[in-house]
């Protein structure tokens, strides 16, 4: 486990969907967004402190 769980409404069944850390949990709800949407995405790479990323030159 390892992720957060948000109660975000409690009255719903919702269904579990496995992810792993290479995985994004993306949630919109209506109200702040007009959509009520939930996506997996693949995330982004971990960035260590201190780390430059590389630009072309």
């Amino acid at each position: 486990r390892g992720h957060r769980e948000l109660p975000l409404r409690p009255d719903y069944v919702g269904k579990n969907i496995p992810t792993s850390q290479q995985q994004r949990v993306n949630v919109r709800v209506e109200e702040v967004d007009g959509d009520d949407e939930v996506t997996i995405a693949h995330a982004a790479p971990a960035r260590r402190p201190g780390s430059q990323v590389a630009r072309p030159a």
